[in-house]
């Protein structure tokens, strides 16, 4: 069969980058995954790019299996192809047109040309570009013919094609169960060569019709790995080249590509040979390849990036379940670059299974429990996505809060490279966050000042103030600017009065300046303070503690932070790792219920770091709490007994930060 979602990368000349997929590539070329013709090249051909005898597409090696996927149109109805043949060998050509309703009459021709060939007969519909190369070249040429009766396979020869051909509606049908693709085979046959030359193959429709085939040659066994030069398909109909991954399904028109079919239509070349216009605008399939961001992952709040441990578990910081996560579905599943075997996310969140860089053919199942995971089970699993969705890339909306195991079952039925078994499975947990979500506002004060108020100013001056004034640098009714003056300079400064910004609330943040005021002859010196302001709304995971000295919630949490914040206390992890920072979120939130209880040593030292408090805004942006609680750092909170949640679950991750882990 044509494996063709697993050779896009396989077919092209350029090295793998990581040691592991050398070895990889060893195992798949002696285990044989499939049975299939290596793409040549990656992508549909058509136009003028191998339509001459002068620029054909040339089989690197004749004695491994090949396959050529072409459109045949009026302007340029022949494709071209060179091999280099010994003495006696065959070559091993089979011929196939998709199942599509208007190319159900196609039949195709192939004409082997060379020296110490027989003379052409001068038969059938041969093009008058052949036979003019043939006779000026003084070559010979032996033509083969599809049957024009399609309704028996008694034309196939080879008997890799008789053990998987049928009679499907009166035709001689190949299912490739790959890409789920179904061909009519028109022709299957095998020539011992004369002599060792170079040949050329000349491939055409018999009826002088437009038409879309695919050419097998030039034997039978297979070398997916061994590093060829390949010319990049050129064809100009939009989606045909490897940038489209599900190029295939469009040569095929059906699953994701259905919608972009009908080109080239059907023409008799004898009667109309107008040119046939390209698809273009809505005709065109997306421009979007394997791995690119999709659905909006770019516009997505910060808080969405997932944090990941070294020991292979990714969080959502983000308990909203507005996030998009991108996965690089490989045989070791990442995001980023980071490794992972299981993730946490949260209710309305969605995981795109990307192409993975490996460039391997990669499916999705979702298996029964853990333990079909542990043991890549696929007994009783569902089907997720199939190889040409993954290569797009598909994505899973996690509606429901729960545990679900995904896996690959690529390999995995009868042979020893099982992608499951290698290490391509997932485990998502999903939280629903609204149980153990709490919102709230409280007072903040950051305090980076290099300076206090009030000011000490020397004999014969004294502190003066203005609030709001953009000309010494209180740009905001929150901003309140002092200096030092004398009692006559004062009565130059309309709208400053004396005293302290810290005498009416301006205590936070003061900050020196030097000012230039229009009129003064000298610099102005002055401390900019702000207010004391709230915090928008923004949410925790939260845990109801009670504020008893003796409670072993609080003992427990406190025991997590001394165990889990090491790294990032001691400056080995710039990244809190979630279990760290779940309990420190917890504990801020207690701690505000329970005033009077004395913050914890360890605590302060992480609060101090400022990496492990910084909370998702609350759900849909709003900056008003409303019925949620609003704490503030000196009062008790008088909703505490009735704004309870219960601890059904621990929200995980609800914080941004500015980078995920590299590992």
């Amino acid at each position: 069969s044509d494996c063709y979602s697993i050779l896009s990368f396989l077919s092209s000349s350029h090295e793998m980058n990581r040691p592991i997929f050398k070895t990889l590539s060893f195992m798949i070329t002696t285990i044989q995954l499939c049975s299939g013709h290596r793409s040549l090249p990656t992508g549909v051909t058509c136009g003028s790019q191998f339509s001459s005898p002068n620029t054909p597409l040339v089989i690197p090696n004749p004695k491994i299996s090949w396959a050529n996927y072409a459109i045949y149109t009026c302007e340029h109805p022949i494709s071209w192809y060179e091999a280099v043949g010994d003495k006696d060998d065959e070559f091993k050509f089979t011929i196939t047109v998709p199942v599509i309703k208007r190319f159900e009459n196609v039949r195709m021709t192939a004409i082997i040309i060379g020296e110490g060939l027989p003379a052409l007969e001068s038969e059938g519909n041969i093009p008058q570009e052949v036979s003019q190369y043939i006779l000026d070249n003084n070559l010979g040429g032996v033509v083969f013919k599809s049957p024009k009766d399609q309704s028996s396979c008694d034309h196939i020869t080879s008997p890799e094609m008789k053990s998987e051909t049928s009679i499907v509606d009166s035709r001689c049908n190949f299912y490739e169960p790959f890409g789920g693709s179904n061909l009519w085979v028109v022709m299957d046959r095998t020539y011992a060569l004369p002599t060792t030359t170079s040949y050329k193959i000349a491939v055409y429709e018999e009826n002088m019709s437009t038409a879309k085939a695919s050419f097998a040659c030039c034997d039978w066994p297979e070398d997916f790995m061994t590093q060829f030069e390949i010319p990049e398909s050129t064809c100009e109909a939009c989606g045909t080249q490897a940038s489209n991954p599900a190029w295939s399904s469009l040569f095929f028109e059906h699953k994701t590509m259905e919608a972009y079919g009908g080109y080239p239509p059907l023409q008799n070349c004898a009667t109309n040979e107008s040119p046939i216009d390209l698809p273009s605008g809505d005709e065109c399939p997306s421009a979007s390849g394997p791995g690119e961001t999709g659905s909006g992952e770019n516009d997505q709040p910060e808080s969405c990036d997932l944090g990941c441990s070294k020991d292979g578990e990714c969080h959502s910081h983000n308990a909203l379940g507005e996030c998009t996560h991108a996965l690089e579905w490989s045989l070791s599943p990442k995001f980023g670059e980071a490794d992972v075997a299981k993730v946490i996310i949260f209710k309305g969140d969605k995981i795109r299974f990307t192409a993975a860089m490996d460039q391997l053919a990669h499916n999705l199942y979702e298996l029964k429990d853990e333990d079909s995971l542990a043991q890549c089970s696929f007994d009783g699993a569902s089907s997720v996505a199939g190889v040409e969705e993954i290569s797009i890339g598909h994505e899973v909306v996690f509606n429901e809060a729960g545990t679900f195991h995904f896996a690959c079952a690529i390999g995995c039925s009868g042979t020893d490279f099982c992608h499951c078994a290698i290490g391509q499975k997932l485990t998502v947990e999903v939280k629903d966050a609204t149980d153990g979500l709490r919102c709230h506002a409280h007072d903040v004060a950051t305090d980076n000042s290099t300076a206090s108020l009030p000011l000490e100013c020397q004999d014969g001056t004294f502190s003066a103030r203005i609030v709001n004034d953009a000309t010494y640098g209180a740009t905001s009714e929150n901003d309140c600017s002092e200096t030092c003056v004398s009692a006559v300079a004062l009565s130059f400064m309309p709208g400053f009065e004396t005293g302290s910004c810290a005498d009416i609330g301006f205590n936070v943040n003061p900050t020196p300046r030097t000012m230039t005021v229009s009129g003064s002859p000298f610099p102005v010196e002055v401390v900019i303070a702000n207010k004391v302001t709230t915090s928008k709304c923004h949410c925790h995971s939260y845990e109801e503690i009670s504020c008893a000295e003796d409670d072993a919630l609080y003992a427990e949490h406190i025991e997590e932070i001394e165990e889990y914040c090491t790294e990032i206390l001691d400056g080995s992890n710039d990244v809190c790792p979630y279990k760290c920072f779940q309990p420190i979120e917890v504990l801020h939130l207690h701690y505000l219920e329970c005033p009077s209880r004395e913050k914890d040593l360890t605590y302060l030292s992480v609060e101090a770091l400022d990496k492990c408090h910084i909370a998702a805004d609350a759900p849909g942006g709003s900056n008003d709490c409303n019925s949620q609680e609003k704490l503030s750092a000196g009062d008790e909170d008088p909703t505490s007994s009735s704004a309870s949640i219960p601890f059904s679950i621990i929200a995980f991750g609800i914080y941004s930060i500015v980078s995920v882990l590299m590992i």
